[in-house]
C-alpha cells in the first residue's frame, strides 16, 4: 500500500522516490510468474507519488513485466491498484 496507514497519523506517508525504489527492489526479488499488487491511496503527496510510480512503470517492456491499472468505475477519488506479473528477469 502506498499512502498512509488508515486510523493512524495521516501526516506520516509514503514518499514518491522511496516508493519507486521499493517497487524496483520488489521486482528484482519477485520470481518469474510472481505477482505484485500496488494499491495507491490519495494522500498529501499522492499525486506526485502516482506520477512517479506510473512514470517508472510505463516504459517497462511488457515481455518483462505485465502491468494492469485497476480502478473503480464509479469512484473517482478513491484508491486504485496496479497489478504486476513478472515474465522475465528484472535488471
Amino acid at each position: 500500500n502506498f499512502g498512509f496507514c488508515p486510523h493512524e497519523d495521516p501526516s506520516v506517508t509514503t514518499m514518491p522516490s522511496e516508493s519507486v525504489k521499493a517497487i524496483g527492489e520488489g521486482l528484482k526479488r519477485l520470481r518469474i510468474k510472481g505477482r505484485m499488487a500496488l494499491v495507491i491511496y490519495p494522500h498529501q503527496f499522492g499525486e506526485q507519488e502516482r506520477e512517479a510510480i506510473e512514470a517508472f512503470l510505463k516504459p517497462v517492456d511488457p515481455h518483462i513485466v505485465s502491468i494492469q491499472k485497476v480502478y473503480g468505475l464509479n469512484i473517482h477519488t478513491g484508491p486504485y491498484a496496479i497489478l504486476l506479473e513478472k515474465r522475465k528477469e528484472w535488471k
